[in-house]
């Protein structure tokens, strides 16, 4: 066993070599790191004497009181000057001067160079350093790490095998197990994200995740799996295993496929290529798949057939066979009637609630297992769900605006309920009436809240939706903003107090003009910027869309083009918007006449510097219950965006 004393780089202290110290203790060496006087903890000490000489000092110190001797010198960057001084003034004590980024190099010396301190590698840099031999190199070297004597770990998720049959998480366990005893080699521990498909776009897998941070720790010597395609269906997460063997110089680490028993050495060039090509065949076969998926599903829609899923659902014993369970098809029809006639899914949703009606117990197909346990009353996004199922109105599917694949049997309502009600559902999508956009509320626009709740209002329409039969009746539309959602509240429900929409935008939009155009603010030439949300969503979008071009491009299924000349449009378009937000005209309104062309612009320009005028717009209850339908613009307190 080896004697270490570790000298830190300018400004640090020994606490840097931490994670180096633990790794060489670990192995059974004697460590000593060293802080020096005037830099980190010691920065008290500063003082226009500390020079070398006086950090040669402070390493001698621990030297000599530690009694120690054959001494490797471990000096970063700019400790190199004093570990020199060091070796010169007591060459009997030191044995090996070990340099980790910094030179110049006296004879004798041998340089390390690397973008990260990784203990590993320094402790196997260490133990060749300490080798037989003089050694003086005036050229970076690349260290490796050797793990190949290290156990192999598994790791298993949900997959298919080259037939399309499911390959369970136990079975591919079973396989790995038999793998491992063929070819001798040792197991370590199992990293298993048995939920997660094996799908393009899938979910983080945080297991898979967890042995990556393991691997870059140097703590693996390998992996082994079902099939190559398991270490990743995504080109980006396989590659990146590639690239950790690749920067952190791990020597002999080994990807095992336990189907095949074919064995890829990562760091060895030729089978990290092999490697990676099996990943780029693997998304192929993935979009290939996914292409064979829906085409069958299209063609399944066609002949009037389910396409998933299970059983048992709300109103049907088995859907499949288009058994009703009359006692909930029924609740399904009374709440069809209820929201056709006055548009409010929320009252059925509170009916629901007090009668106890909640989600049915649905097993697997085979019945072996609880899929979904049930028992949960219906909140108003679960009760639309079942609503606009097509399977109510007798129908495998609806898209583009059609019901598709009509299923044999009676549905429990008919085509023209179904189409209504869906008509109606859609229009209070998000709270806004169809092909109208509210000034104040929208994706990505938080201004308007609520003082009582502190949450968000929504935009609504009393009687959006509502019957031909009521509109002849001469029910009207009455427009207003309203405290529907508060998501810390029981049921999630706001307080649902309300203010008159036309009254609030005329009052808002005036102050905004007032503002842009205060001569004051004017003078100050203030810089109004574009909507940062909008911008980080459209850069968030650019980036998914670019790397999944960037893997499609690789693949060479037929009729692949229209796929990417698709993707290259949308691709385009996000671009051209994001490109418009960067936009003079966008970004700035310094004077008079450039914001009036841009008030002038049209609605949506106008909207945005409405929004960009305010911080908040916040609405006060009201303060006698019978003024419930009376605008108050006592309610409204505003912050402007330039308020301190």
């Amino acid at each position: 066993m080896a004697t270490f004393v570790l000298v830190p780089g300018h400004w640090f202290g020994g606490w840097v070599w931490d994670e180096v110290a633990a790794v060489l203790r670990a192995a059974g060496h004697e460590v000593h790191a060293v802080t020096l006087r005037g830099v980190a903890e010691r920065a008290g000490e500063a003082a226009p004497e500390v020079d070398v000489d006086a950090h040669a000092a402070d390493i001698l110190a621990v030297i000599e009181d530690g009694g120690l001797d054959e001494v490797v010198l471990v000096a970063h960057s700019g400790g190199n000057m004093a570990a020199t001084t060091v070796a010169d003034r007591a060459p009997g004590r030191v044995a090996r001067v070990v340099y980790v980024d910094s030179g110049p190099m006296p004879s004798g010396a041998m340089r390390f160079c690397q973008s990260r301190q990784r203990a590993y590698g320094l402790d196997v840099l260490i133990r060749a350093f300490c080798a037989d031999g003089d050694l003086q190199m005036a050229l970076d070297i690349r260290w490796q790490h050797d793990v190949s004597t290290l156990p192999i770990d598994e790791y298993t998720r949900v997959s298919i095998d080259r037939r399309g049959s499911g390959v369970s998480v136990a079975d591919q366990h079973e396989d790995n197990l038999d793998c491992a005893e063929v070819l001798n080699i040792l197991l370590g521990e199992r990293f298993n994200d048995g939920d997660r498909k094996a799908t393009l776009g899938a979910k983080e897998r945080p297991r898979w995740q967890a042995y990556l941070e393991k691997a870059r720790e140097g703590r693996s010597g390998g992996l082994i799996v079902w099939d190559v395609s398991r270490a990743s269906r995504d080109l980006g997460i396989g590659f990146e295993l590639v690239k950790i063997v690749r920067d952190y110089g791990l020597k002999g680490f080994r990807v095992i496929s336990s189907s095949t028993e074919r064995v890829y050495d990562l760091s060895n060039e030729m089978d990290a290529n092999a490697f990676q090509d099996e990943l780029v065949r693997a998304e192929r076969q993935a979009l290939m798949i996914q292409a064979s998926v829906r085409r069958a599903m299209r063609r399944k829609v066609r002949r009037g057939e389910i396409t998933g899923g299970t059983r048992r659902r709300f109103g049907f014993i088995d859907v499949y066979e288009n058994e009703h369970h009359e006692d909930e098809a029924e609740l399904i029809r009374e709440a069809d009637r209820r929201v056709r006639a006055d548009g409010f899914v929320r009252n059925v949703v509170n009916d629901w609630a007090d009668r106890g009606i909640v989600t049915p117990e649905i097993m697997s197909g085979d019945g072996t297992e609880v899929v979904f346990e049930g028992g949960r009353e219906y909140n108003h996004s679960k009760l639309k769900a079942v609503l606009l199922r097509s399977v109510n109105a007798g129908y495998a599917r609806f898209e583009n605006g059609k019901l598709v694949g009509r299923l044999p049997g009676k549905a429990i309502l008919t085509e023209a309920n179904y189409l209504e009600l869906r008509q109606v559902l859609e229009s209070q999508a998000r709270g806004r009436p169809a092909k109208k956009v509210y000034l104040l509320t929208g994706p990505h626009v938080g201004l308007l809240r609520c003082t009582r709740c502190k949450s968000h209002m929504s935009g609504n329409a009393n009687g959006t939706g509502v019957s031909k039969e009521r509109q002849d009746r001469g029910v009207k539309l009455h427009s207003y903003y309203k405290c529907a959602y508060n998501p810390h509240a029981p049921k999630r429900r706001g307080c649902l107090q309300s203010i008159d929409m036309v009254s609030l935008d005329a009052v808002i939009t005036a102050a905004a003009w007032e503002w842009w155009t205060d001569p004051e603010r004017l003078a100050r030439d203030t810089v109004i910027h574009a909507d940062e949300t909008r911008v980080r969503e459209l850069d968030h979008n650019l980036a998914l869309l670019r790397g999944r071009h960037s893997r499609l491009v690789l693949a060479t299924t037929p009729g692949i083009e229209q796929s990417l000349a698709e993707l290259e449009a949308k691709i385009a378009a996000l671009a051209a918007q994001r490109d418009e937000m960067s936009s003079p005209s966008v970004i700035r309104a310094s004077t008079l006449q450039q914001i009036t062309e841009r008030w002038n612009a049209g609605y949506e320009s106008r909207r945005l510097m409405i929004h960009e005028a305010y911080r908040k717009i916040e609405v006060e209850p009201y303060s006698l219950k019978r003024q419930v339908y009376r605008f108050d613009s006592n309610r409204i307190k505003v912050t402007f965006a330039d308020a301190n």
